[in-house]
């Protein structure tokens, strides 16, 4: 997964050096780290630019910095969802429920809202069918039938 992260340390063979701002990918053999080298100037005087991307095995890496709020908690909840679930096959069971739904899966609260408002529908439903019985008792005290009123264009089955 590539990732931004604003200061990687590397040792390289004439010392330390300091990579700003740069993106890495990590790997078995270490990170890829993707940069922007300053290689000359123009004739108008402006910086010629060439992207790199380079391959520094584990043994190089020293440190990496991360100072941006949203940065630094994307990496804390990539790296608890890495120590939680090793294999990501939690991270794929996720991603699957959410493309089969077409929408997020729920937190708890989230959840105990939906069972209340179905609640809440479910004792209307129940409130409007002893309504509607009783209608129908009166309805059949009067002496109404009202066991085959389909060809009946003034009834309405519905309420």
């Amino acid at each position: 997964m590539q990732q931004k992260v604003n200061r990687v340390e590397v040792l390289l063979s004439e010392g330390p050096k300091t990579i700003e701002d740069c993106y890495v990918i990590k790997h078995d053999e270490g990170f890829y780290i993707e940069t922007e080298e300053k290689i000359g100037t123009n004739n108008e005087g402006g910086d010629l630019m060439q992207k790199q991307l380079v391959l520094y095995p584990w043994e190089k890496i020293i440190s990496l910095t991360w100072t941006d709020p949203s940065l630094i908690a994307s990496t804390k909840e990539q790296a608890i969802l890495e120590v939680l679930d090793p294999d990501g096959e939690l991270e794929d069971f996720l991603d699957q429920l959410e493309d089969n739904d077409g929408m997020p899966i729920m937190g708890f609260q989230e959840v105990q809202e939906v069972q209340e408002v179905q609640e809440v529908q479910e004792k209307d439903a129940t409130d409007k069918e002893a309504t509607d019985k009783e209608a129908t008792k009166d309805d059949t005290d009067k002496g109404d039938d009202l066991s085959d009123r389909r060809d009946d264009p003034e009834y309405n089955p519905y309420g």
